[in-house]
């Protein structure tokens, strides 16, 4: 059973009408990116003790909404949602996943959806040194991919600030090969299509 509403794993009125119903499924609440941004630290155990039920799960269409939202970066969302809801005591932590793992920022996300849904206690700089610098060429410049595509996920971002970033891109295009390189040719192009979008526009 889902629960769509963001609002409703907080609101335990809205609970009520839950309790009269079977206790051997699994009961699903969905939250979105900025509704766990701002409501994140209200999940804690003792609130998940006065849910109706015993099997609550969170799930979140972050990383793969259609708002602009498709391909955005959210390993540090799935990363704390898995450490935080694992100690309140959610069972189980789902995403959409909509999107294929070719797409690098998507590949990252699922990654960190796996690693820490399996160890909660993983810290961010092992997660990051393991997973993440390797498939972009070392650990600068998966910064520097993790910028570039904070560029792209602006919404207010300009032509010239995804232009730049396409030169970038297009840099290490160069300078690697294999796998590595077509995650930076997967920025080059994302970044050259919003920009001429905006330039059309």
């Amino acid at each position: 059973m889902a629960l769509k509403d963001d609002g409703e794993i907080f609101d335990l009125d809205a609970q009520k009408p839950l309790a009269d119903l079977p206790d051997d499924v699994a009961y699903q609440y969905c939250v979105n990116r900025a509704f766990w941004y701002d409501r994140r630290d209200e999940l804690t155990a003792e609130h998940v003790a006065r849910l109706p039920h015993r099997t609550n799960v969170l799930r979140t269409h972050a990383g793969s909404q259609w708002n602009r939202q498709r391909h955005a970066w959210a390993p540090e969302m799935f990363a704390d949602m898995a450490t935080r809801s694992g100690a309140a005591g959610m069972r189980v932590l789902t995403i959409f996943a909509e999107p294929s793992a070719y797409h690098p920022t998507n590949e990252i996300n699922y990654l960190a959806y796996a690693r820490f849904t399996w160890d909660p206690n993983r810290s961010g700089e092992s997660f990051w040194q393991d997973e993440v610098a390797p498939r972009f060429g070392g650990e600068a410049e998966a910064a520097a991919f993790q910028a570039g595509v904070r560029v792209l996920d602006d919404p207010a971002a300009t032509a010239s600030a995804l232009t730049r970033v396409r030169g970038e891109a297009l840099d290490q295009v160069a300078a690697t090969s294999g796998e590595v390189q077509r995650r930076w040719l997967w920025l080059a192009e994302r970044t050259a299509r919003f920009a001429h979008s905006l330039q059309q526009g």
